[in-house]
């Protein structure tokens, strides 16, 4: 599986994730609304004592603080869900994080290259990149180069380590006399 489709793969699972914090959420509320409203209800509730009464207040009482337990394991369980989802949305933002600075982490950004052709295929722009490291007195090969695309300018993503020379600094080579080309290191995804 490629970094595209895993980094698809955690953000669908992440996005699942999310919607399942959510539901969570909103049931814990639910529960916590319960619990007021049941805390109310027997507050509220007032009722003349007589011999009688004692034994109903007492299995009442019984009732209610078996109900309260029975609550409280509720919320402690959906609690505790809650904060193990939460982590898992944590883990799986920052393993996408991480993919997708990796995936950056050998781009070149080239500004000045001029465009001949508006309709430049993918080939023509990865055969002009070759020339470019040529012309820099770097050994690359067409399959060196992962995606050479223009957006606006042109990006070249290449995952050759011994290139990373040329990147490490601006270079600028003249292209037919009529410009300047700059090569930049590209950490991040925008342009």
């Amino acid at each position: 599986m490629g970094d595209k489709d895993k980094v698809k793969a955690l953000r669908k699972e992440n996005k699942q994730l999310k919607r399942q914090l959510e539901e969570l959420k909103n049931d814990f509320e639910s529960i916590k609304s319960k619990m007021a409203k049941q805390r109310e209800n027997y507050t509220a509730t007032v009722v003349p004592l007589d011999t009688q009464d004692v034994q109903f207040l007492s299995d009442s009482y019984g009732a209610l603080v078996q109900s309260k337990n029975s609550i409280e394991k509720d919320r402690d369980r959906f609690s505790l869900r809650l904060y193990f989802l939460e982590k898992n949305v944590d883990r799986i933002d920052k393993a996408i994080d991480d993919m997708l600075h990796c995936s950056y982490q050998y781009n070149l950004k080239i500004v000045g290259v001029p465009q001949v052709n508006e309709n430049e295929s993918a080939e023509d722009t990865a055969n002009l990149c070759l020339k470019l490291f040529s012309a820099l007195g770097n050994n690359v090969s067409v399959y060196d180069i992962d995606i050479a695309h223009r957006v606006p300018q042109l990006y070249l993503e290449y995952y050759y380590e011994g290139n990373q020379s040329c990147s490490r600094e601006v270079c600028q080579i003249n292209v037919k006399g009529t410009t300047v080309l700059q090569l930049y290191r590209k950490l991040n995804s925008n342009p």
